[in-house]
């Protein structure tokens, strides 16, 4: 095991050129397909799951060109795209599967012009020994290092399991000027553990000193606590599109609160006109909580570090 990761430690992860990711949004919707999306929707960004660009089995690009890659989701030629790594479990371990034939995945996805991808978000399980988190912590370090000397934007996916998980995080991206973005997916984490988790994010953005971005794929209740914590915050989900899949429209009330209506639509009908408008909510929805929460940028964090949750796990039990 060690022997794959080259020990446990982050030390000897390869340095790389900085790639820091231009200014993105403050929302990006997350498409899967682009069934019923006749015509291209004309957004900003848009992301798509990593494991959705390649062939599991030979790693070969399923796209040819930018403008493939874009129609295949439904959206213009001049969308920008940010790749997700964080995903179940199976696609991650494909993609390191891949081993030295990653790089030449990568070096294709740079000719696609990709905005920015997020490192895997490899499984840090409560009823393993302890050295298979310390794997899977490497190699997030790994993967994240590879995208980056790709020459692409890379977001540093942050997963840990105890207090010290943290600390060795903050240790390695402040001694690494590389690391410019990072990343977080709260769709997985237990209830128990959230706020866990953001309270250390927020300790981690206000321990570094330099600007990093951050991208949370889900947590739309932390956007409040950690954005004060970070240069730039850019919060994506699949809120949107998924409603607008079950013909659902996203309407916010007067209490800021986010409720869905059942729309009745012909079979095969478009869903385009609803897309669109159930991301508008969510942008919408999103700009208001960042504005609420950068009007405290200024405010001290006094909030005393939340209990370790223990046995709480910060990812399911590991599937036998």
């Amino acid at each position: 095991m060690q022997r794959e990761i080259d020990g446990f430690g982050l030390a000897n992860i390869a340095r790389a050129a900085p790639r820091p990711a231009a200014p993105l949004p403050a929302y990006v919707p997350l498409f899967y397909h682009c069934s019923n999306l006749p015509d291209p929707l004309d957004l900003e960004a848009v992301a798509v799951p990593l494991h959705k660009v390649y062939g599991k089995r030979d790693g070969r690009l399923r796209f040819n060109t930018g403008a493939e890659l874009r129609e295949a989701f439904g959206v213009t030629d001049t969308t920008r795209v940010i790749l997700i790594g964080s995903g179940r479990d199976q696609p991650l371990e494909n993609w390191w599967g891949l081993s030295d034939q990653r790089r030449e995945v990568l070096a294709g996805l740079a000719r696609l012009g990709v905005e920015l991808i997020t490192s895997p978000n490899y499984s840090l399980f409560t009823d393993v020994p302890r050295h298979d988190n310390l794997r899977n912590i490497k190699r997030i370090g790994i993967a994240w290092q590879e995208i980056v000397s790709a020459g692409i934007p890379g977001g540093l996916h942050l997963n840990a399991r105890t207090v010290r998980d943290y600390s060795r995080f903050i240790e390695f991206i402040g001694e690494r000027s590389e690391v410019t973005d990072l990343d977080f997916e709260f769709r997985t984490v237990w209830r128990e553990r959230r706020n866990f988790h953001v309270w250390h994010l927020s300790r981690l953005g206000r321990s570094i000193d330099r600007p990093l971005n951050l991208t949370l794929v889900g947590g739309l209740r932390t956007l409040k606590t950690l954005a004060p914590a970070f240069a730039k915050v850019t919060y994506i989900d699949t809120h949107a599109f998924m409603t607008a899949t079950h013909r659902q429209r996203l309407i916010e009330g007067n209490d800021g609160k986010l409720t869905k209506v059942l729309l009745r639509t012909m079979p095969g009908e478009p869903i385009s006109p609803l897309v669109e408008d159930n991301i508008r909510v969510m942008r919408g929805h999103v700009d208001r909580l960042l504005s609420e929460a950068l009007a405290t940028r200024q405010a001290a964090n006094n909030e005393s570090m939340p209990k370790s949750p223990g046995k709480a796990a910060s990812a399911r039990a590991a599937r036998r």
